[in-house]
């Protein structure tokens, strides 16, 4: 028998011959395929989304399930709302010491706030666009949370300038979040 026969011989024997090889390929994707799916079932399971669950298994207590809200097209002038869902995944309550918008076009809910633990607070931003503002504001939020003491959300939107003699041939379709249109823009400037 030639050297490189025997060789051959050698690996099929070691590793039992080509059906076993492929009888241990597939348990290995068999039990990959369990161990995923019991991963993601555990993920929506105890924290309702596997981005929190990834947030929690990195130590976070605060999670942004989006850190941008995009308004779309909106009306310069005119005052949105929309809320940013903000989590305490932790064990204790969380607290929102305040927020600091990188313009005067975005209001929030007053500061503090206190999450308990395990629980989602809706977070109310207001945007007002005025006629001279160009891309995304940026708010950024405070926390007690010594991991992450500062969270970022960004607004963008779209302001346009009606033309009186077209019509409106734009709509928010590409909004992310639920846009109110509110009727007076708010006098507080939290």
């Amino acid at each position: 028998m030639s050297g490189a026969k025997l060789s051959r011989m050698n690996f099929w024997l070691f590793w039992g011959g080509s059906q076993s090889v492929l009888r241990q390929l597939a348990a290995v994707v068999a039990l990959t395929s369990l161990i995923l799916t019991s991963a993601t079932c555990w993920a929506y399971w105890s924290h309702g989304s596997i981005g929190r669950s990834l947030s929690y298994l990195n130590g976070d207590r605060v999670h942004l399930e989006t850190a941008v809200a995009k308004l779309g097209v909106v009306q310069a002038g005119k005052s949105y709302e929309t809320k940013v869902p903000i989590d305490n995944l932790g064990d204790r309550p969380l607290l929102l010491l305040g927020a600091n918008p990188s313009c005067g076009c975005v209001t929030l809910d007053p500061f503090p706030v206190t999450l308990a633990p395990r629980s989602r607070y809706e977070l109310a931003v207001r945007y007002v666009p005025d006629f001279n503002r160009q891309g995304p504001v940026l708010v950024r939020v405070f926390t007690d949370d010594g991991r992450r003491p500062e969270i970022q959300i960004q607004v963008i939107a779209e302001a346009i300038t009606p033309d009186p003699a077209k019509p409106a041939g734009r709509d928010n379709s590409d909004t992310d979040l639920q846009l109110e249109p509110v009727a007076s823009a708010p006098s507080s400037g939290h």
